[in-house]
């Protein structure tokens, strides 16, 4: 899986691979190199305590994973994070991202810092037997790395100090705003790495500001009043994310009626035979729907009306209609209307019920409701028999 390539213009998008496994292998990719930041020995170092303190606490000890370690590619300017065998995903990207946070805040004792540095110094300048001296010297050619450069680099890790951690902290906050994930687990994991945009944010407790007024589902205009304040922490998005921002109209219907019509049919047909479909129709915001049916009984549509209404509170009106009616169409919808429902005992008025606070004829949550009954009697008398035509066609005939 390629996360980083040895050159690139842009960080790839966030990538999930699933396998079925109970654990993941998560990871973090940002780049250094927009920002500024001239690399120094002292990343040794401060790679070095992240490995075997920070990740080390918060990803291993406290998370659960089996390891964790970040790393830099001096060549690219990649930074890396990554955990393997780790049952989180969300928490551990948290660590990952609140790094810059902790660099930028932290105290390390003298002690501290030459435990670290030790460790550094032993990385660059570890024990090789004589094959992995000739890869590593073949290694550094190939990457123009003189000795005079590798001289430098131990001189700048042992003389690192605390000051070189917070210096660094800006540096990594700045490419942190761009990082994007890579997860290698389970379908646990799946919701992250598929999103187009991960906002982690929190809701501040007994904090309230003013918000609106902002158009709402209704098509109307909520009242200005004092709301909750989510602070947002971190953000990562795919490239070029597929954002949707909902304003009142069909967008937001659609949206709600997916869920809605679903949860309705599976309601309604547990207590009422012969529903075949549901419609939330887009003029009625939410607030009205078109059962089609075919009911088995005289008054069974009347039971589907408060069916409907029982089963989702923010209804103001419901329709039913017979199977021949296109409830996706207004105006057949309409036709049964007029040719179906006597006003004098098919319309169903339920006084003083509890409704939707964001529709302006609901006032402190009650409102009357109303349904139409547009079935034609059971059983069907021949006048509701609708005009048909006959199936034609035309290879039969000499069109001229």
């Amino acid at each position: 899986v390629r996360i980083f390539a040895p050159a690139f213009d842009a960080l790839p998008g966030a990538e999930l691979l699933s396998i079925p496994a109970q654990v993941n292998y998560v990871g973090l990719g940002l780049s250094l190199k927009d920002t500024g930041y001239r690399y120094s020995g002292s990343q040794a170092v401060i790679l070095r305590h992240l490995r075997m303190g920070y990740l080390w606490d918060r990803v291993r000890v406290q998370g659960g994973a089996y390891g964790c370690f970040a790393r830099y590619g001096r060549s690219t300017g990649a930074f890396t994070f990554a955990s393997y065998r780790d049952p989180n995903v969300e928490n551990t990207l948290r660590v990952y991202r609140e790094t810059a946070d902790y660099l930028g805040n932290l105290s390390l004792s003298e002690a501290d810092i030459t435990r670290a540095v030790v460790g550094a110094i032993g990385d660059v300048d570890t024990y090789m037997l004589p094959g992995a001296k000739g890869s590593a010297a073949f290694s550094r050619w190939m990457a123009g790395e003189s000795d005079e450069e590798r001289q430098r680099i131990r001189e700048e890790i042992l003389a690192t100090r605390l000051s070189d951690f917070h210096d660094f902290a800006p540096y990594l906050a700045r490419a942190l705003e761009k990082a994007v994930p890579c997860v290698l687990g389970g379908s646990d994991a799946e919701a992250v790495a598929d999103a187009e945009l991960v906002m982690e944010a929190e809701i501040l407790p007994r904090v309230r500001e003013p918000e609106g007024p902002f158009g709402e589902v209704s098509g109307y205009y909520a009242t200005r009043a004092d709301r909750w304040v989510v602070r947002i922490k971190h953000m990562s998005m795919r490239r070029d994310p597929i954002i949707s921002t909902l304003h009142p109209g069909k967008e937001v219907w659609n949206g709600q009626g997916l869920g809605i019509e679903a949860n309705l049919f599976r309601t309604i047909s547990r207590q009422v035979k012969g529903l075949k479909n549901v419609y939330m129709t887009h003029g009625g915001s939410h607030y009205h729907v078109v059962l089609q049916m075919d009911p088995p009984a005289n008054g069974m549509a009347k039971n589907a009306i408060m069916a409907a209404f029982a089963a989702f509170s923010d209804l103001q009106m419901v329709t039913v209609v017979n199977s021949d009616v296109n409830i996706f169409d207004a105006e057949d919808v309409e036709r049964a209307l007029c040719t179906r429902c006597d006003p004098a005992k098919d319309i169903v008025i339920i006084p003083g019920a509890f409704g939707h606070e964001l529709n302006p004829v609901v006032r402190g949550n009650v409102a009357a409701k109303m349904g139409f009954d547009c079935t034609y009697p059971v059983p069907k008398p021949p006048e509701y028999t609708r005009v048909s035509f006959m199936d034609v066609d035309p290879g039969k005939y000499d069109i001229r």
